[in-house]
């Protein structure tokens, strides 16, 4: 690794933020439309009532029958009216009720007032974003962080759960949460370095929090409909540069760290970034999380890329961990540069943990064997410690991938460009799948071994 390395990571990390900062890049998802309610109509029936015959009294030469006794009187029958529904109340929701900012809180907390974020000094530096810019109510957010940890001597105790992330409303936090179903609590050690920063992508739950002295406030509830702004936050301890900490590794839990000598608490922060909540629920939506019940299958041998080798043999983790990209056949000129916008899923169990290659290398092949190779040569690699939950996708601009597709030579450099022909070619990318973490904070133990995720084949024409 090389300091030119390290200044990479913190320039992307600073472009990151400031292309957060423009809103580009994000993703759409459809528009949740509203159900309409139907009404019944109810047609109402009225009844006519017939006269009754009236029978004549039968006179003989204009004179009465006296003999006979007077007539009754006519008996009136009353109906009694129908008693009138007793209206019953309506049941009430009452409405979702934000929290107020109190200025009295702790930076954060529910219910506390955020100013602007701390000033990035290069070294420590968190970008954090959603994924979409509008979310149905109820639904989780797609979110995603990336932290630069410091340079190659410094050392730093953060959160194994990653970042907290605070959802503010006219700059007042209304739900925070992290990026998985549960937390852990668990402290790591972090080294520094480019190759010690940290990637999380996930979803965070968009449920009203509970803060402290506000009774009105109705917390668990879905957020409402209306504009509102993502901040990840890290809280971070620090140690002196130089700092030795014996018999200590990257990862290795670290909650005693916190109070060592020289140790110093900081929070990272990011910009923030703004979504949209479409609709109307009163409940989040519940996640449907399949369980952890067993390590991710062995994936087969590494495949070196050498001159002439065959076809890889792909693994996918058991179809839970995919390269994706589109498969359309691919028509470029010799020596233009491909970029397939290839990325990365995870949909199996819990949350995955490991080291992730933010490169997607192309392997080019001529009748089933390796002729050429899409990479940037011989160079230090941009990898990260990396967590990735159940649904999880990464962006493809987390993966340099945009590459001249040269032949092989006996080193297998960068070659000449690839002369005209038909090909297949082949995204490939790396990474170490290390452990599977259960929404119970439970670990399974996968091995930390380096593995190759191979994509879908693609016709490939160089005119």
């Amino acid at each position: 690794m090389n300091d030119d390395l390290s200044s990479a990571l913190h320039d992307l990390v600073r472009s990151a933020a400031r292309a957060q900062g423009s809103g580009d890049a994000l993703v759409t998802p459809d528009v949740v439309r509203r159900a309409r309610r139907g009404r019944r109509r109810h047609d109402a029936v009225v009844g006519a009532v017939s006269a009754a015959a009236v029978t004549a009294v039968a006179l003989t030469g204009g004179t009465l029958l006296r003999d006979r006794e007077p007539a009754p009187p006519a008996v009136t029958t009353t109906h009694a009216p129908s008693p009138t529904p007793t209206p019953q109340p309506t049941a009430t929701v009452a409405p979702t009720v934000l929290p107020a900012g109190d200025p009295a809180l702790p930076e954060g907390a529910c219910g506390s007032v955020l100013g602007p974020p701390p000033e990035d000094d290069g070294y420590f530096a968190l970008y954090g974003a959603p994924t979409t810019t509008e979310v149905p109510a109820g639904a989780a957010l797609p979110v995603e962080a990336r932290a630069g940890l410091g340079g190659y001597e410094d050392l730093a105790v953060v959160p194994d759960d990653g970042p907290t992330f605070l959802v503010t409303r006219d700059d007042v936090v209304v739900a925070r949460g992290t990026a998985f179903a549960g937390a852990t609590g668990v402290l790591v050690l972090s080294t520094g370095g480019p190759n010690e920063s940290r990637t999380v992508v996930g979803n965070l739950d968009l449920a009203v929090c509970a803060p402290e002295g506000q009774a009105a406030v109705t917390p668990g509830r879905a957020l409402p409909a209306g504009e509102y702004e993502l901040h990840a936050t890290l809280a971070v301890t620090t140690f002196p540069t130089g700092t030795e900490l014996a018999d200590r590794n990257s990862g290795d839990p670290a909650e005693d760290l916190v109070d060592a000598p020289g140790a110093a608490a900081r929070v990272l922060r990011s910009a923030p970034a703004a979504f949209t909540v479409v609709g109307e629920a009163l409940e989040p939506a519940a996640r449907v999380r399949p369980p952890v019940t067993a390590a991710l299958p062995e994936p087969p041998a590494f495949a070196d890329a050498v001159c002439g080798a065959p076809a890889p043999a792909r693994w996918d983790a058991g179809g839970t961990l995919r390269l994706e990209h589109p498969v359309e056949p691919l028509v470029v000129g010799a020596g233009e540069p491909v970029d397939l916008g290839a990325h990365l899923v995870y949909s199996g169990p819990g949350r995955l943990q490991g080291v992730l290659t933010h490169r997607v290398d192309h392997w080019v092949l001529q009748d089933g064997a390796l002729v050429g190779r899409g990479w940037p040569g011989p160079s230090d690699d941009w990898w990260s410690q990396a967590t990735l939950d159940h649904g999880a996708t990464l962006a493809p601009e987390l993966f340099s991938q945009e590459w001249t597709l040269t032949s092989c030579d006996e080193e297998f450099g960068v070659g000449d460009p690839l002369p005209p022909g038909e090909y297949v070619l082949v995204p490939v990318t790396e990474l170490s799948v290390d452990r599977l973490v259960a929404d119970d904070g439970s670990v399974v133990g996968t091995g930390e071994q380096l593995h190759q995720l191979f994509g879908d084949p693609v016709p490939l024409t160089i005119r």
